[in-house]
């Protein structure tokens, strides 16, 4: 049997408070460096070398692979009269679009993601319909990738329009209500041979018109203050002139929102929801309340719950008991009605 590989050491120390704290694995934090790319390598080979010698890794194979080898429909969404829905068949790797015109109508193959590699590692992950069900945008993972290139493709005609958006981890597409384009947040790919360095942070909110080239998309909001915060779960309002920006921080369960006024694209940033101090779901809005569902002091109740922007807040309803029969075991949740200034 192989001996594992060598793992590179130094003689550092550090001193806290006159102690020596010796670290003699330091060397390993520089992933960059070759010696740390080669033990990696060499790691891998290892392992993989170990693993060939199982004797039922085989069996094991073939066995998983018969376990997941079955027929998998994913929920419709209907989009002005059509529906759309991911569906793998047996044999094959990767789930396929389809769209119909009603559940009883012949389904139509929009993208087939099996078709564009021979090994099956390309995969539809993100997609989103425009407003009048005429257009999808959609990401493509290329080898389990999370950097996904975006491609929007003609429902009627099956497609691609020039538009390319290459590189980026993103969350879905969200329209605007005229299907002139969409927002999307991102977070930019690292520089080339820095990908196991630099920290994947500085989410960004952009806008991506229609027809037009990924350079020339904007960034509607930003935090750099904050290369922390994550913006992720974009929804257009009920009435159609904000964009809801939910901000997660880290891995924290509390979350803050804002809004983008869409009809003034130069109106600041509305904070409506900003102290980090319970978590927070987007539910609709009615002209300028706006309703959310959120755990904010409901250890064991649901609420309704009133939020004004100058940080006044009023219980408008209890729903005692709802909260105890999240499957997820939550604490409790109530909804907040925010209400903008007039």
């Amino acid at each position: 049997m192989p001996s594992y590989p060598k793992s590179p050491k130094s003689e550092t120390v550090d001193w806290y408070h006159g102690i020596p704290v010796p670290d003699p694995y330091r060397a390993l934090e520089d992933i960059e460096s070759d010696d740390v790319e080669n033990w990696i390598d060499e790691q891998n080979a290892f392992t993989e070398a170990f693993l060939e010698r199982v004797p039922l890794r085989n069996t094991i194979r073939k066995r998983m692979a018969e376990i997941l080898d079955y027929e998998m429909w994913q929920i419709p969404r209907r989009h002005n009269g059509r529906y759309f829905f991911q569906r793998r068949q047996k044999e094959q790797q990767q789930s396929a679009l389809y769209f119909s015109q009603d559940l009883k109508a012949e389904q139509k193959l929009l993208l087939d993601p099996n078709e564009l590699s021979e090994k099956g590692t390309v995969a539809l992950l993100q997609w989103s319909v425009s407003p009048d069900g005429c257009l999808v945008a959609y990401g493509l993972s290329t080898d389990g990738s999370e950097w996904l290139d975006w491609r929007i493709r003609e429902v009627a005609t099956g497609r691609d329009l020039s538009d390319e958006i290459r590189g980026v981890r993103s969350g879905d597409a969200v329209w605007r209500p005229d299907g002139t384009g969409f927002f999307q947040s991102r977070i930019e790919k690292p520089s080339h041979g820095s990908e196991r360095k630099e920290a994947c942070i500085a989410s960004k909110i952009y806008f991506h018109s229609m027809e037009s080239s990924q350079a020339d998309d904007y960034i509607v909001y930003e935090r750099p203050d904050h290369p922390d915060w994550i913006f992720a779960g974009c929804r257009i309002s009920s009435c159609g002139r904000y964009l809801v920006i939910p901000i997660w921080w880290g891995c924290h369960r509390e979350k803050g929102i804002v809004l983008k006024d869409l009809h003034n694209p130069n109106a600041p940033i509305i904070e409506l929801l900003v102290d980090f101090d319970a978590s927070y779901q987007f539910v609709g809005n009615h002209e300028s309340a706006f309703y959310f569902v959120t755990d904010l002091d409901a250890p064991f109740e649901t609420r309704s719950h009133r939020h004004n922007t100058t940080g006044k807040r009023e219980l408008e309803r209890d729903h005692p008991g709802i909260g105890r029969c999240s499957p997820f075991r939550l604490a409790g949740w109530k909804s907040i009605r925010s209400r903008l200034s007039p």
